[in-house]
């Protein structure tokens, strides 16, 4: 019987050649990916602007291409770019077009290279699944996969880190383009917020809501903040269920 069966389960082996003739636009991705992430580590060893930019150009390609395949193509309608933008990779992709013509700043590309990271990983699983090649790979990759809640968690950690640092960069360099970037990550963490396949950032803010809200209760919390709080608070609330609403329709259109 092992006999057998050890022809039938090479037969289901692919080789390492026709596994990435068939996966042609992954491997593009996947080097894309790794392009980012190297020009993102190159950033912080003081090769300039110039490596950043490109390590950018890089991460919106990759999502970019990624929205590209999930839409099926591209239209020049309103119905389309409205879906665009409630995907997840339209979110990346806004994100990394309000960071480009920021100065140069570290923390911004961490979100990129980890959830490159996290796709570069699943790629090689698939790869050494479906080929049996590259074994080596598979304890680095375990490693990895028993690491995506964390990691997933660490990328929430950094936005919210981002946007903290617009709003204070507003407050303390008040100009245009600064409420005007500091508006945009608020835009983009509420995008996030709405996320159907990633709702770390909608519990990270509940839980924020609900101790706001425990504070703004106290004896001690002077009127005028708790009603500038709750109105702030109802603000947001009814846009972010007009982004949950538009995003259910998209889903049920799709």
């Amino acid at each position: 019987m092992d006999q057998q069966k050890q022809p039938e389960q090479g037969q289901e082996r692919q080789s390492l050649v026709s596994f990435l003739v068939e996966k042609k636009q992954d491997v593009l991705l996947f080097f894309l990916r790794f392009a980012g992430i190297f020009f993102g580590v190159l950033f912080p060893a003081g090769l300039g602007p110039g490596v950043y930019q490109l390590s950018l150009i890089c991460f919106i390609a990759v999502y970019a291409i990624r929205l590209y395949q999930r839409l099926n193509g591209i239209q020049f309608s309103r119905a389309y770019f409205l879906k665009a933008t409630m995907d997840d990779c339209g979110h990346y992709i806004i994100f990394g077009i309000i960071a480009f013509p920021q100065a140069p700043v570290v923390l911004v590309l961490l979100p990129f290279m980890a959830n490159s990271l996290l796709a570069m990983v699943h790629f090689l699983s698939t790869l050494t699944n479906k080929t049996g090649q590259l074994g080596f790979l598979n304890r680095p990759i375990a490693y990895v996969t028993s690491k995506v809640q964390s990691i997933l968690q660490f990328v929430v950690n950094v936005e919210i880190a981002i946007l903290a640092m617009s709003i204070v960069r507003m407050v303390m360099m008040f100009s245009v383009f600064g409420v005007m970037s500091a508006f945009s990550y608020v835009h983009f963490t509420m995008l996030r917020c709405a996320s159907q396949r990633n709702n770390l950032q909608g519990k990270f803010w509940g839980g924020v809501g609900v101790f706001c809200d425990s504070l703004s209760a106290h004896p001690r919390c002077p009127g005028f903040v708790r009603n500038a709080y709750y109105r702030v608070k109802s603000f947001f609330t009814q846009q972010l269920m007009a982004l949950k609403q538009m995003q259910q329709q998209q889903t049920q259109q799709q």
